[in-house]
Order: C-alpha cells, then structure tokens, then sequence
C-alpha cells in the first residue's frame, strides 16, 4: 500500500473518531442541561406546594375565626333576650294596680304614678286613659297611647246612657274635666268608652298623694 492512500485512511479515521467525540459531547451536554432544568422545576414546583399549603392553613384558620366570632355574637344576642324577659318579668312595665280589665267599674289611683296611664278593658275594647295635674278639683284628660280621639262632657248625667257623640267636639288633645264632668274616649278599633270624675286630690294642696277616681262604662 502507498504511502499516499495510507495517509487519505488515516485521514479518514482521525476525521470519523472527532465526529463521534463531538456528538458524544453534544449528548452530554444537552443531557446536563435538561437535569438542571428539571430541577429548577422541580424546586419551583416545591415553592409553590408550600404557598399553597400556607394559604391552605390560612383559610382554615379564617374560617375557624368566623365560626368562633358567630358563635359569640349567637351567645350575645341569646344572653340580651334572656336579660331582657327576665327584666319584663320583674319589673313589669304596666302593674296591675293601674289596669281594669272589667266593662265597667269605678277605680281610684295615683296618677303621678305610671306617668299617668290607667287601663280599662281588654283586647278591642281596651282604653289606656292618661291624666296629668290640674289641681284638687279638675285634672287633666290627655289623648295618648292608642287612644284616637277624646272628648270634654260637662256636668254629665248617667254615663251607662251612650249620647250622641256627634255633638261633640273631639280636636284637642288635652281636656281639663271638673269633677263631676266626664271624657268621652274613643280607642284605635272605634269603641266608645265614658269615663266620670268622682274625686281629685292635689298633693300640692294638702298631705297626701295625688289621687284619682273615676267611674267608667265601656260601650259594645
């Protein structure tokens, strides 16, 4: 073999084996990229796992918070209901020493007392009177509460005779009634009831409390 050809093979085979160096190169260095790659991911992949577990936690512990501030806040209404039944039946806003509940009768009691209020009756034909100081021998009716509409009889007679309402005057809201005069009230459903001064007393004019009493006829 001739030099010459023996130099073209040499050739040849130094060529081929730097051809396969370089794609085994190639190779491994695509190979390492790819791993670095896979583990940047695989670290973010980690990051991420543990934000979520945080928020996770996060909610959790809001959710625990709402259930916890619910429950106070049932307690708290629960609490002001029994204190509030518990103080109705205690202290009664309305004692029965200012209440009638019959269709008629006669009553005597201080008026400075339960700002005034007396009731008669009950249900549709129920009528919170109210009365304030005048003096020792008049007082004063007012039209409060569920009353619609009162009315001044002078010198009235027999109260269980119903008059003719029409012909009076039923505007104002205060009446100032002597004794022996009667209110004419009318309730909220549009009943009738006559009430009559019988007695006043002034605690201002002489020892003793203020004090009213009335006759009274409720009509149906």
């Amino acid at each position: 073999m001739s030099e010459h050809i023996k130099g073209a093979i040499a050739g040849a085979v130094i060529t081929g084996i730097f051809s396969l160096i370089g794609v085994y190169l190639t190779y491994f260095l695509t190979i390492g990229s790819s791993r670095k790659q896979l583990e940047q991911l695989q670290q973010e992949l980690q990051m991420l796992q543990v934000a979520h577990n945080e928020n996770i936690e996060k909610t959790n512990n809001l959710v625990t918070e709402n259930m916890y501030l619910n429950t106070q806040y049932e307690n708290a209404t629960n609490e002001i209901a029994r204190m509030e039944s518990i103080y109705k039946t205690a202290i009664p806003t309305e004692r029965y020493d200012y209440i009638s509940p019959y269709l008629d009768g006669e009553v005597t009691f201080d008026y400075s007392n339960n700002d005034g209020y007396y009731t008669i009756g009950t249900g549709e034909y129920e009528f919170k009177t109210s009365w304030s100081k005048s003096s020792n021998t008049s007082i004063y009716a007012r039209r409060r509460s569920s009353i619609y509409a009162i009315a001044h009889w002078r010198n009235s007679g027999d109260i269980s005779i119903l008059p003719n309402v029409q012909e009076y005057d039923f505007t104002s809201i205060n009446r100032n009634a002597e004794i022996g005069d009667s209110i004419i009230w009318i309730n909220e459903y549009g009943n009738i009831a006559i009430t009559k001064i019988e007695s006043v007393k002034d605690s201002s004019r002489y020892e003793g409390n203020d004090e009213l009493t009335f006759s009274y006829i409720i009509f149906k």
